[in-house]
């Protein structure tokens, strides 16, 4: 069954070129614009930010399949666009989703493609509708970051995960990144809410593209 909830709507319209959109996306100073952005850019997303060679998806993919096993689940994909970091997991027998991401255009593309059980339409770093230690392991792909999600969605991401259960997903490391993102995974170590278990290297995010924009990608494991 897809679920849809909280359908504000939105339309809006982006530059030509798919680096102006890209641009356009990370400039979005409120939910609305980033929403609208989205919402405009979704049929064309995936081409886009291929054509700039975007590997985020891939290696979220690989860190995923590396510490969670296809035989747990349920999982949660928070900020799932349309669902490409789930093109490869899906082939490797990876079942039992739930997508969640701020932009209807997006889930309804992800829900064309069979991967997930439900999608649900919310906004990172608020409150989840989920219950505590729901998800056996959460991935986020490039979407905990200034203009999409604040630090703090980490805690709820912390939340609805099961103690033992992963949480993967990249973080940007370039010079424009906010520090706050680093120190909330301090913050949450220090806590005893979670534990690294890996921190890959620094990669270029779309080397075709925003050449300026580089990642990492982590695992850290729920206390």
């Amino acid at each position: 069954m897809l679920m849809m909830i909280n359908d504000t709507g939105g339309s809006g319209s982006l530059l030509p070129s798919s680096a102006s959109k890209v641009q356009q996306v990370y400039a979005a100073t409120s939910q609305h614009d980033q929403e609208e952005a989205y919402d405009s850019w979704a049929e064309d997303y995936e081409r886009d930010i291929s054509a700039q060679g975007y590997r985020i998806p891939g290696q979220v993919a690989a860190l995923f399949a590396r510490f969670v096993s296809a035989n747990d689940g349920p999982f949660l994909d928070a900020g799932c666009g349309t669902g490409l970091q789930l093109d490869a997991l899906n082939q490797a027998g990876y079942r039992g989703f739930t997508g969640f991401d701020l932009s209807l255009g997006m889930l309804r593309v992800a829900g064309t493609k069979g991967y997930y059980d439900n999608l649900i339409k919310g906004a990172l770093g608020e409150q989840l509708p989920f219950q505590d230690n729901f998800f056996a392991a959460t991935l986020t792909c490039g979407t905990i970051t200034q203009g999409h999600s604040p630090a703090n969605a980490f805690f709820e991401l912390v939340r609805v995960t099961r103690p033992g259960g992963k949480i993967v997903f990249t973080l940007r490391n370039d010079e424009e990144i906010d520090p706050m993102y680093n120190q909330t995974l301090v913050t949450l170590q220090v806590e005893k809410l979670w534990t690294c278990l890996y921190e890959g290297p620094t990669s270029q995010t779309m080397p075709f593209g925003e050449q300026r924009i580089t990642h990492k990608g982590w695992v850290f494991e729920v206390l």
